[in-house]
């Protein structure tokens, strides 16, 4: 085994010793599930744990219990499932374009959470999926509406995630296979805006970019 990979899982066993931390997640349909994961580990991983939870200063540091509302209970196992191991699976089907992606799911928790690692590699994996590297230039699925206006509604402008999504809106605008419209407006003449209600302001792509 690689030397850094030794140090990475040396590292996360040290973090495992300690309090845990009580940590409820609920979506915004009302489902709900609890973790119990350890204190140091959570701390090492996330700015938001290490505001809440380092000290007595807030409610959380002094019951080790966080309650975190409008999140899918699934994608904060990812998150979970990456602390522990440097990872997560997901089970993106790539044929249905109108689908918002679990890694996009997960970047915005990251965003939240102030998990930068765990950010980046959602990140690294929506790129393989939308830009590829290398000979590959075609995405490996398209984008809807749906996938569109659920990252332009929860990232800010000078995102990483709202950069792609601009960049990926670009480059396949023409492409119908690969970027489904709710409308048959006629692409040439019309902008992004105009279509996806949300992206209007918060996607602002001028028609002389994409003409």
């Amino acid at each position: 085994m690689a030397p850094a990979v030794n140090a990475k899982r040396e590292q996360t066993l040290k973090l495992l010793n300690g309090p845990a931390i009580e940590v409820t997640i609920t979506s915004e349909a009302g489902e709900s599930r609890t973790w119990a994961l350890p204190k140091a580990l959570l701390l090492h991983h996330s700015g938001y744990f290490q505001r809440a939870c380092s000290s007595d200063t807030f409610v959380e540091g002094q019951t080790n219990r966080v309650s975190i509302k409008d999140f899918e209970p699934k994608t904060f196992e990812m998150f979970v499932e990456f602390i522990y191991f440097g990872r997560y699976t997901y089970k993106d089907d790539l044929t249905d374009h109108y689908r918002v992606r679990d890694s996009a799911k997960a970047w915005v928790l990251g965003d939240y959470l102030d998990a930068v690692e765990f950010k980046n590699f959602a990140m690294r994996n929506l790129y393989n999926m939308y830009l590829p590297p290398g000979e590959e230039t075609r995405p490996k699925t398209g984008i809807g509406h749906q996938m569109v206006d659920y990252c332009c509604s929860r990232a800010s402008e000078n995102s990483s995630l709202y950069g792609l999504i601009k960049d990926v809106l670009v480059v396949n605008w023409h492409t119908e296979e690969l970027f489904i419209i709710k409308t048959q407006t006629d692409r040439p003449g019309t902008k992004p805006g105009s279509i996806f209600p949300s992206c209007a302001t918060t996607c602002c792509i001028s028609r002389s970019r994409i003409l």
